[in-house]
């Protein structure tokens, strides 16, 4: 069976983005499977040419540069009302140009005999492609997998507007990719998400049943135990990791991770004033607006090259995110760890754990002060959390591929 992978994203074994971690996991196991032939068609950035590695896993790669320089910002310029324009074909969500080349090149695989049995399209950015891609191959079958549902992520955005004419426009946005990704879901054969929630907000929109199938997605397991000796500064630039330290961690420069880790230092912080805690804001490209914020009781890291001894060492993890769609790896990698998590309801949809049970539930900035002065004195311990075992035994990506992999090869 031919199988085509097309992705906005490459994957590659040492990828920072979850999402990428997902696709790699399982276009790389997809690979080994005897009766499987794997294509990957995919947008690569300069610097990642020396981290691709899907041509030694044997997948058939196709290469697509996205511009940069002053080409980026031609393109930019050219394919603005795809961008801007809230009632767009391509919801704002990829460049016209972008999907200009990605079509090209795909016709250039069609002209040379290549045929697809099935075409998974990553991401809802290849999603918004369905009807054309469909053209080019109109025999294959298709398989979208939604690493979130991104009509979600937009309409909390919405709700969340500072004024009026903002939030008529997001919410205009968020109405037109409900129409949109939707619209592509109904035109492929299987639909994928990637939690339970997701899978349960595209049967209320509809899809039916015997169309939707759900995966776990990959995540880091610590090789660190809690408070192990080998817990130590990952290089010169990172402090010490401290017994008291509060963690949050993830790409800085996503919005909703710093609009969390804003919310958390300038609400909780004040209210911890009289004890030794320290907030570490751990993560690549952090704002201007994030690094003023730093001080001797909140550390902004910048990248760090694991995250294990911040698990390990750290007092506790938080994740009080107020925007975005889909699961929170973070989330998982943090309750695998052992370490105690403080999340609220957007930080914790979809994994399937149980709240003061599992995890700390919170929400207001009184939440989270409590739960940490309680797990200062002892209140709170560690082994009263049970979420360690919860997600391993409920989220098994081993079984996960076995089961994706019979749907694709069934198609």
């Amino acid at each position: 069976m031919k199988i085509l992978y097309i992705s906005p994203d490459a994957p590659y074994d040492s990828v920072g983005a979850a999402g990428g971690q997902t696709f790699n996991y399982y276009i790389k196991n997809m690979a080994k499977v005897p009766d499987a032939e794997v294509s990957l068609v995919t947008c690569v950035f300069p610097d990642e040419y020396a981290k691709l590695d899907t041509e030694e896993a044997g997948i058939r790669t196709v290469c697509i540069d996205w511009p940069q320089g002053i080409k980026r910002w031609i393109n930019v310029a050219l394919a603005a009302d795809s961008l801007i324009n809230p009632w767009h074909r391509y919801g704002g969500k990829i460049n016209s140009r972008y999907v200009r080349m990605i079509l090209s090149r795909l016709k250039g695989l069609a002209a040379s005999g290549y045929k697809p049995d099935v075409i998974e399209l990553e991401f809802t950015d290849m999603l918004l492609m369905i009807h054309d891609i469909r053209k080019i191959f109109p025999d294959a079958k298709y398989v979208c997998s939604e690493h979130d549902v991104t009509f979600l992520g937009y309409m909390r955005k919405a709700k969340n507007a500072g004024n009026i004419p903002v939030r008529e426009y997001l919410t205009a946005k968020a109405n037109n990719m409900y129409r949109r990704e939707i619209s592509g879901i109904e035109s492929a054969d299987l639909v994928i998400a990637h939690n339970i929630k997701d899978d349960r907000l595209l049967k209320k929109a509809g899809v039916p049943d015997d169309k939707r199938h759900v995966i776990v997605p990959y995540y880091h397991i610590s090789a660190l135990a809690r408070h192990s000796e080998a817990v130590e500064r990952s290089s010169s630039d990172i402090p010490d990791i401290r017994p008291h330290d509060i963690i949050f961690f993830g790409a800085m420069g996503r919005m909703e991770n710093e609009s969390a880790a804003v919310w958390f230092a300038e609400n909780v912080m004040p209210l911890l004033s009289d004890t030794d805690v320290r907030f570490l804001i751990v993560g690549g490209g952090p704002s201007e607006r994030l690094k003023r914020l730093g001080s001797e009781r909140i550390l902004i890291t910048g990248f760090v090259p694991e995250i294990d001894p911040y698990f390990a060492g750290g007092l506790c993890f938080v994740a009080p995110l107020i925007y975005g769609a889909g699961i929170k790896v973070k989330t998982i990698e943090a309750l695998v760890s052992g370490i105690p998590v403080l999340t609220n309801r957007v930080g914790i949809e979809g994994i399937p754990v149980k709240r003061d049970r599992d995890y700390i539930h919170c929400e207001s900035p009184e939440d989270y002060e409590g739960a940490i002065r309680e797990l200062l004195v002892g209140q709170i311990t560690e082994d009263m959390l049970k979420g360690r075992e919860s997600v391993l035994e409920r989220l098994d990506m081993k079984k996960s591929f076995e089961q994706y992999r019979e749907r694709i090869m069934t198609l």
